[in-house]
C-alpha cells in the first residue's frame, strides 16, 4: 500500500478516524472502490497538491487537505480518478495543473477543483471534444500567478468552447468582453501585444456574428469566402452514434433538430466543435420537434450544387440529401445512405488575400 509523507500525512495523522469512517461509508456506495487503489491516489496525486499549498500558504494546508480527501474519495468510488479511471485526463490534471496553481486551490477548494474536474469530464465524454487541449490553455491562464480564481474560471468557460464545447460559444464570447484584452488575445490564439479593449470587441462582435470565424481572421477587413464542408457529426447507435436509424434534421425555433424517429437533438456547431442535446418534454418523456420550413440562407439544387450570397460550390457529399436546413451561416443536411449530418459553411478563404 502506498504510504504518503509530507504535510498530507500529518492531516491524516490527525484526522484518521474521520477519514477511516468515510472511506468504511464510501464503500458501501461504490462497492468496487479498494484501499490500495485510493492509498495510492492519495500518496501520488493528492499528496503533491497538499505540499504545494502548504508551501504558498500554510494556513490552509489543513481544509485543503480535508477537501480533497473528501473529493478523491468520491472520484476513486466513481472510477473518474487514479491509475484505473475511465478518463485518465482528470487524474493528469490533479497531477499537474493543481500542484502548479496551489494557490487557487487554497482560496476556493471544492469550486476550483470541482470546476477542473467537471471542465474535464465534460470535454472527455463529448465526442471529438479536445481535453488535452483545456488543460494545456488552462495550464498557461494559471501559471500567470497574478490570475484570480474568478478570473480563472472565466478563461475556462472560454478555453472549453475553444476546445470543442460549441453550445458554450455565446456565453464565453460574453465572458471575453469582461476579461481583459491581453488574456481575451492569448485565450482566442491571437497576438496579445496589439489588443485593447476596442479591438477586443471589435473582434468578439464578429464572432458572435460568424460561429465559422477564426479570431484571426476576425481582425482582417476584406473576408472573401467559399462554401465547403466543415464537418461531418453524428454516427450510428450501433458504432457509438446517437441514431438507430439516418437521421433528419429541421430548422425549428432559431435552432437545428435532428430526429431519428425515436428522439430528437438539438445540434449546435461551430468552427471548433458540434454537439448534440437531447430534447425532453415536460413530463420527462422524449420530445418529438414539429414539422418545419427550412429557413432561408443556403440555395440546394441538383447533384448537391449550392448557391449562397453570390457564392457557388458542387459539394458531393450532399448529392443525395434526405433531408436540410440552414442559416445565414450554416448548412446541416442528412443523406439517404449515412447516419452521419455534413454540415456545410460559407468560411473565410484565407487563399484569395
Amino acid at each position: 500500500m502506498a504510504l504518503v509523507d509530507g504535510p498530507f500525512a500529518g492531516v491524516l495523522e490527525v484526522q484518521r478516524a474521520r477519514f477511516n469512517a468515510d472511506f468504511t461509508a464510501a464503500r458501501r456506495t461504490y462497492p468496487s472502490l479498494e484501499a490500495a487503489t485510493f492509498s495510492e491516489v492519495l500518496a501520488d496525486v493528492v499528496g503533491p497538491i497538499v505540499a504545494a499549498v502548504d508551501e504558498v500558504d500554510p494556513g490552509r494546508t489543513r481544509a485543503v487537505a480535508e477537501s480533497l480527501f473528501d473529493l478523491s474519495l468520491e472520484l476513486v468510488g466513481q472510477g473518474l480518478l487514479g491509475p484505473t479511471a475511465r478518463e485518465l485526463i482528470i487524474t493528469d490534471a490533479w497531477r499537474t495543473l493543481l500542484p502548479r496553481s496551489a494557490r487557487l486551490v487554497a482560496a476556493d477548494t471544492p469550486r476550483f477543483v470541482g470546476s477542473v474536474t467537471n471542465a474535464l469530464y465534460n470535454l472527455a465524454t463529448t465526442p471529438a471534444a479536445r481535453p488535452r487541449q483545456w488543460l494545456e490553455d488552462m495550464s498557461a491562464v494559471t501559471g500567470d500567478h497574478s490570475a484570480n480564481l474568478e478570473t480563472v474560471l472565466q478563461a475556462g468557460q472560454v478555453a472549453a468552447w475553444r476546445a470543442g464545447l460549441a453550445h458554450y460559444r455565446l456565453g464565453a464570447l460574453a465572458v471575453c468582453g469582461r476579461l481583459a484584452p491581453s488574456l481575451v488575445f492569448a485565450l482566442l490564439g491571437l497576438s496579445a501585444g496589439s489588443a485593447n479593449p476596442e479591438l477586443r470587441d471589435g473582434v468578439i462582435m464578429r464572432l458572435i456574428e460568424d460561429p465559422w470565424l477564426r479570431p484571426a481572421d476576425a481582425l482582417s477587413q476584406a473576408a472573401p469566402r467559399r462554401i465547403q464542408v466543415v464537418a461531418r457529426v453524428g454516427a450510428f447507435r450501433g458504432f457509438g452514434g446517437l441514431f438507430v436509424r439516418p437521421p433528419s434534421v429541421n430548422r425549428i425555433g432559431g435552432q437545428f433538430v435532428v430526429s431519428d424517429g425515436e428522439s430528437s437533438w438539438v445540434l449546435v456547431a461551430d468552427l471548433y466543435g458540434a454537439t448534440f442535446h437531447r430534447m425532453v418534454a415536460d413530463d420527462g418523456s422524449e420530445s418529438q420537434p414539429p414539422q418545419s420550413k427550412n429557413a432561408p440562407g443556403f440555395q440546394l439544387g441538383r447533384s448537391g450544387h449550392i448557391k449562397k450570397d453570390g457564392l457557388v460550390a458542387d459539394v458531393p457529399e450532399v448529392q443525395d440529401v434526405s433531408s436540410w436546413a440552414a442559416d445565414e451561416y450554416t448548412m446541416v443536411a442528412a443523406t439517404t445512405r449515412s447516419h452521419s449530418l455534413v454540415i456545410v459553411a460559407a468560411v473565410f478563404d484565407a487563399t484569395k488575400i
